[in-house]
Parts: structure tokens; C-alpha cells; sequence
């Protein structure tokens, strides 16, 4: 008997949907979750010094476009403007999660657009090591299920991988609480034990990684962090 194409989408359509629905928490118990802050954790605006000379005195690298061409010898310095997808091509510590990156469908041209602002919370490639799973293996399983599924499954995964690390708003020049990522999460800048520390907040779970390095562009900026935002 021969099953039409259409009968076959529709399965498949119905399979992907309950998949999507996946709960988190099935993962939960050998997850190598992050740093959690106490109670002394505060928001940086807060502070009354300058925004970025405050990140430096906490340990944070801070370049701005001019700087950073400078040490970048891959860099035209004289090619005008330098966007995103520059910047995070030559910046060697987090080309795993750059990789993720040009996986997403829009978010290459999202990068090199010279009208949007947006903002990148790149984990280092240490940070993309440390994970439990590859990004693309959670949080939908997709173990056991035909390859067809499976492939849009992945992509899913690393679309919302890559979304928990995207905001698309300006907040690369003013401390922040409560940006929004571009998958729903909440994210603000705190200050604990004198360094800066992104805290993500999603569905009950909290996530929180150190700051490394601010990178400034002409688009908007690379944060560098050194934990991932996102766990199985």
C-alpha cells in the first residue's frame, strides 16, 4: 500500500510537535550545570563609576572597534566599518560557537547588517567543551527517530542554542537588568565578589558565567563569557 507524501509530512509534523514539548528536566541529573550566585549578587548599574572603566576594574578586557582592529592583524584597519560577523570570525576564542552560529538560518546577514544592533554572548570554545551534550542533541532528544525528524530536531536545537546567547537591543553601552534574549530568557549584568557576571533566567532555571571581554562594533558587541547559557 502506498502512503502519499502528504500523509508522511503530516506524521511527521505531529511526531516533531510532541517532541517540542521534550521536558528539560529529564536531563537534569548529570548535567554539569554553572555557577549559581547568592544573595550578595547586585546589578552593576548600580554603581555610579563609568560603565566600562567599572568592567575593567572587575577583571574585564574591554575593546572598542579601534583598539581591537589594532591587535588583530587579519584586520584591515583602513576597510571601514567592522561588523559582527568580522569581528567573531577573527576572534579565535569562541570560533566553536561562532561555527554554531552560521548554522541558523538569518542570523549570518543578521550579523553583517548595518541596521540592526545586536548583541552576542559568545561562550569561549572552553566554555562549548564543558557542555554534557553538543548543542545540537538537546533539549529535544533526538535519539532513535527517523534521520527526517532528526534533522529538523537539530536544527531546532541550535537555533535555540544560538538565540539564548543573542539580544537584540542596545545595551553594549549602559549597564543592564532584565534584556531580553532573542528565545524569551531574561538576562542582566550582576557584580559578585568584584567581578561582572551575566545571570540568564528562564523556565525556574538560572544560569550565571563570568565576563571575560567586551568587543565594540560598529553593529553592536561580543560579549565573551565563560560559561554557556544553556544546558541539557
Amino acid at each position: 500500500m502506498q502512503i502519499s507524501i502528504c500523509k508522511v509530512l503530516f506524521f511527521a509534523n505531529c511526531i516533531i510537535g510532541q517532541l517540542v514539548g521534550y521536558d528539560l528536566h529529564e536531563f537534569s541529573n548529570y548535567a554539569q550545570e554553572p555557577l549559581k550566585l547568592n544573595g550578595d549578587a547586585k546589578p552593576i548599574g548600580d554603581n555610579t563609576m563609568e560603565f566600562f572603566d567599572y568592567l575593567r576594574s572587575s577583571g574585564v578586557e574591554v575593546k572598542n572597534k579601534q583598539t581591537y582592529i589594532e591587535d588583530k592583524a587579519e584586520i584591515d584597519p583602513h576597510g571601514g566599518p567592522m561588523f559582527l560577523d568580522t569581528a567573531l570570525t577573527v576572534e579565535q576564542s569562541v570560533s566553536t560557537f561562532f561555527s554554531e552560529i552560521r548554522e541558523v538560518k538569518g542570523m549570518n546577514e543578521l550579523l553583517s547588517s548595518k541596521d540592526a544592533y545586536t548583541v552576542i554572548l559568545a561562550p569561549t570554545n572552553e566554555a562549548m567543551m564543558k557542555l554534557p551534550k553538543k548543542p545540537w542533541a538537546f533539549p529535544r532528544s533526538t535519539e532513535h527517530i527517523p534521520s527526517i525528524i532528526a534533522d529538523v530536531l537539530i536544527s531546532r536545537n541550535i537555533k535555540d542554542f544560538v538565540y539564548r546567547h543573542t539580544i537584540a537591543e542596545r545595551i553594549a553601552d549602559a549597564p543592564f537588568e532584565n534584556a531580553k534574549c532573542t528565545d524569551g530568557a531574561t538576562v542582566s549584568l550582576l557584580l559578585h565578589s568584584g567581578h561582572a557576571y551575566i545571570e540568564c533566567r528562564k523556565d525556574d532555571r538560572t544560569f550565571s558565567s563570568k565576563l571575560i571581554k567586551v568587543i565594540q562594533v560598529d553593529n553592536g558587541a561580543i560579549w565573551v563569557i565563560d560559561t554557556c547559557l544553556s544546558y541539557p
